[in-house]
């Protein structure tokens, strides 16, 4: 199941295997965010962000129901989740979380505030998912590489379809795929970084017949060089461009501390041009003072006056 905001607006669903694709809701829709699934009730949910409501159908897209429509509580609803009686969702706009019964719409209040853009909300219980059958559980249901769950259309449908990576054909077993590279399918599941994509021999005419079938070539070991090859040059071009890249910055790091170096060194120099005030002032103190003195005179007269001898100047 899932969501397109395209035009026109939907909600879609599809077999885990691609197949049986059905367009389930199509009117009074326009911007379906979040989207969760009832598994005790058999119900969906979502969110529509430009409608401000929450609503709710059956799994065939029947049976809708408008559970809250608000424009002051959904502002900008964006994920949603389902759990027992209670109906969660985030809100752009306020910034937090909510929640409220999933049947009315009513004892709506915040479950948590102040989050920044709030996203998905998932509710995280042994309960909110009931335990299926994995009919791919054992031997990876008998394929050699994929193994897809199938959508239950009617009681004749299979419960599982196998497939094979691109550029890989399944045979006519339904099963293995046709690959001149053994590889194995976890090889193919979890990709290292050391490993190659597969290398397929297979020959396709670009008009082909009805009649006509791919004919694979007798020789690989050209095609396995070739591209050992090239991609041996792709990660010599890349390293020489790192190492070109990595030159040019230290060449700028260089002349950079370089300019500043030069322009403390010449801020040091010019700042010894100042003059000392404290020193200015103590010299025109002295000066002053030279300026104002008057020597005593060499030949001083006694005055007598009682007992005192007091001199004056010549």
């Amino acid at each position: 199941y899932w969501t397109d905001w395209g035009q026109p607006p939907k909600i879609e669903r599809a077999g885990m295997n691609g197949n049986d694709r059905q367009v389930i809701v199509s009117s009074h829709v326009q911007w379906p965010n979040g989207l969760a699934i009832d598994y005790v009730t058999r119900r969906l949910y979502w969110v529509d962000a430009k409608l401000h409501l929450i609503g709710s159908s059956n799994l065939l897209g029947q049976d809708r129901h408008d559970i809250l429509i608000s424009e002051t509580v959904l502002q900008h609803p964006f994920g949603i989740a389902v759990f027992e009686d209670k109906v969660y969702w985030s809100d752009w706009m306020k910034e937090s979380i909510y929640r409220c019964n999933k049947f009315t719409g009513e004892n709506y209040e915040v479950v948590g505030d102040g989050l920044f853009s709030p996203m998905s909300v998932k509710i995280v219980h042994e309960l909110s998912q009931p335990v299926g059958m994995n009919y791919c559980g054992h031997d990876n249901g008998g394929c050699s590489h994929l193994c897809l769950p199938a959508p239950q259309v009617n009681d004749r449908s299979p419960k599982f379809s196998c497939a094979c990576p691109d550029g890989i054909r399944l045979l006519d077993d339904g099963h293995t795929c046709n690959s001149s590279s053994a590889l194995l399918p976890d090889a193919l599941i979890l990709p290292t970084e050391k490993s190659s994509p597969p290398l397929t021999t297979d020959i396709v005419d670009p008009h082909p017949d009805n009649n006509s079938t791919p004919k694979p070539s007798g020789n690989s070991t050209s095609g396995e060089h070739h591209y050992s090859d090239s991609q041996s040059e792709s990660n010599l071009v890349l390293m020489i461009g790192i190492g070109a890249i990595g030159l040019v910055v230290i060449i700028i790091i260089i002349i950079v501390t370089t300019m500043l170096w030069k322009r403390s060194k010449r801020r040091s120099k010019q700042s010894m041009n100042f003059d000392n005030p404290v020193y200015r002032k103590t010299t025109e103190d002295h000066f002053t003072l030279d300026n104002n003195f008057r020597p005593y005179p060499a030949y001083r007269e006694p005055l007598t006056h009682s007992s005192l001898h007091i001199y004056e100047d010549a």
